[in-house]
């Protein structure tokens, strides 16, 4: 019985965790589409290396958790 509920907190954590992943992206290629329009002002360039790094600390931690402990 316990395994059972343990599962189902386990696929929903797994689910809001695929969300919460794919918004970020969403967000940062926003940023980087919409920061073009701005590219020339100090705020465009600032939101474009934003959305650069957000993106590549999602990749790294990404890779962390792939090759991380498995339990």
């Amino acid at each position: 019985m316990f395994t059972n509920e343990l599962e189902q907190e386990l696929k929903k954590y797994k689910r809001i965790e695929r969300t919460i992943l794919y918004l970020d992206i969403f967000i940062a290629l926003l940023l980087i589409f919409f920061s073009q329009k701005l590219i020339n002002t100090t705020f465009g360039q600032a939101t474009l290396w934003f959305a650069l790094t957000m993106l590549g600390i999602i990749a790294i931690l990404r890779t962390f958790k792939m090759i991380g402990p498995k339990n």
